[in-house]
């Protein structure tokens, strides 16, 4: 028998699966840890853990197992209902919510069809169109903020164009679109036939969300579907149940292509209860404003690191100005048994990007200890020095360096700090200037260390000793230099 590539469907093939956080399970086994080992910042849910009433329900109702689960989980979709003021004939159960964005795509995009789609925002979006035979009209949104505008989505409307997503807030961003921008998306998109997946996984943990929701405005607009996790917003990320909203018509669409018995009886049981837990929800909210503030106090203490406005229980950082890359710190936190979202993955995001859920108190300062003592790290700096070599170029701000701020204004060389400082050699350009305090040795001007295949030979020769460079004796430096340079001039 031939490959079976050629007997899949044509999209299958060039799917690539989208990656996520919360990976405590899989990172566990590679690092041959224990989960409860691992301080997870990667997966976005509620810091306060599963509900209580959920918990209580799971424990009381074990021997439900014995039953097919409810196809249409109708006591979880008439308790939403109730919530919402709105009719079950309204209401979908999803495995999840990624369960529900890939059944959109599939009950609405033909191939040809055309989404567009934010970026950067969640990837399931993109894998579920694709999956469908559908194609990506990508909306970039600006670095300088990740803002979405209405008139620049509505501008975006093509001739092909079915289906508009949004994630509200979006992920990874932190960002609420406002609720007149949203309806005018809207409205605008219904005029062409448009419809409009608004994804609200993480509303529940805005405060004073009803100020910016859709989701009871599904009955006046029939193009809208409106979606919500219940993993989230209630700790319950390993049973997988979501919701989704939208006009009976659209609604009765769905169900007939979902696939029966989707949600198991435990997950429809913990959904129940948890949803009747409002005390829990108001502690929850009240916890991620505070630890979202003191986080961000935290961060912005770092120099070096961009902290974005974020309106839900998760911050991006731009973290360019370590000269780490994400991969990096990732694996430099987990040495300390902490695990962060990778945000390079997200189309729209370079290599610089991570993302921190919102913790408990002690949890986030565990964070930000660990943080700062990895940038002020000896073994970091010189894994920057190389990081610097090997692009030829200084990377970032320099500002991980422990000698930041440098002896003086516009010093940006290739080292971070010289290693020789003050090595007192005019002949290769640095001098002494003066200083509040009388005068200092400036590396300014210097035109030899500052060339990348110099510092290359440095640091080769400075890895060969094994030691810190504070331990170096300063003859030993100064005799590292005086070879590097004769061996230059011949």
């Amino acid at each position: 028998m031939g490959s079976l590539i050629k007997l899949a469907r044509r999209e299958i093939p060039t799917l690539e699966p989208c990656k996520h956080g919360g990976e405590v399970l899989e990172v566990a086994r590679t690092e041959r840890k224990k989960p409860e080992e691992i301080l997870d910042f990667s997966a976005n849910t509620n810091p306060l853990g599963p509900s209580p009433k959920a918990l209580v329900a799971l424990r009381d109702n074990l021997k439900q197992i014995s039953f097919y689960p409810d196809p249409a989980s109708f006591p979880l979709r008439l308790i939403i209902a109730r919530k919402l003021g709105i009719s079950t004939g309204n209401i979908i159960i999803g495995n999840g919510s990624t369960e529900l964005i890939r059944l959109f795509a599939e009950v609405f995009i033909e191939r040809g069809d055309e989404a567009l789609i934010p970026a950067p925002t969640f990837g399931e979006y993109e894998i579920a169109v694709r999956k469908a035979g559908g194609k990506i009209n990508f909306l970039k949104l600006d670095p300088a903020g990740f803002c979405i505008k209405a008139d620049e989505v509505v501008g975006q409307f093509r001739k092909r164009t079915k289906i508009l997503f949004f994630c509200n807030p979006n992920n990874p961003t932190g960002q609420l679109i406002k609720r007149k921008d949203m309806l005018k998306i809207v409205k605008e998109a219904s005029q062409r036939n448009i419809l409009v997946f608004i994804d609200e996984s993480f509303m529940d943990f805005v405060n004073g969300n009803e100020r910016f929701t859709l989701i009871r405005d599904v009955r006046a607009h029939p193009n809208l579907f409106v979606l919500r996790s219940l993993t989230k917003t209630f700790g319950l990320p390993g049973l997988r149940v979501g919701y989704g909203a939208g006009c009976e018509e659209m609604i009765e669409l769905l169900h007939r292509a979902k696939t029966p018995w989707n949600v198991n009886v435990l997950a429809q049981i913990a959904a129940v209860a948890a949803l009747g837990d409002d005390e829990y929800m108001v502690r929850a909210r009240q916890l991620i404003v505070r630890e979202r503030e003191y986080l961000s106090r935290g961060f912005t203490k770092f120099k070096h690191l961009r902290v974005f406005p974020s309106d839900t229980n998760f911050l991006l950082l731009d973290i360019r100005g370590t000269g780490m890359t994400a991969t990096q710190l990732k694996k430099e936190l987990l040495r300390y048994g902490i695990l962060i979202r990778d945000c390079s993955p997200f189309r729209g995001l370079d290599e610089y990007f991570v993302r921190i859920a919102v913790r408990r108190r002690k949890e986030n300062a565990r964070l930000l200890k660990a943080l700062g003592a990895i940038l002020k790290s000896e073994r970091w700096t010189k894994r920057h020095i190389n990081e610097v070599l090997k692009a030829g170029r200084v990377l970032g701000e320099n500002r991980a360096c422990k000698y930041y701020p440098c002896h003086f204004d516009g010093q940006d060389c290739t080292w971070c700090f010289c290693p020789f400082y003050p090595c007192k050699e005019k002949s290769t350009g640095g001098e002494w200037v003066k200083s509040g305090s009388g005068v200092v040795w400036s590396c300014q001007n210097c035109w030899w260390v500052h060339q990348p295949e110099v510092a290359r030979q440095i640091l080769e020769e400075l890895l060969k000793i094994a030691e810190p460079l504070e331990k170096i004796s300063r003859k030993k430096l100064i005799g590292i230099r005086l070879k590097i340079l004769e061996g230059r001039e011949k």
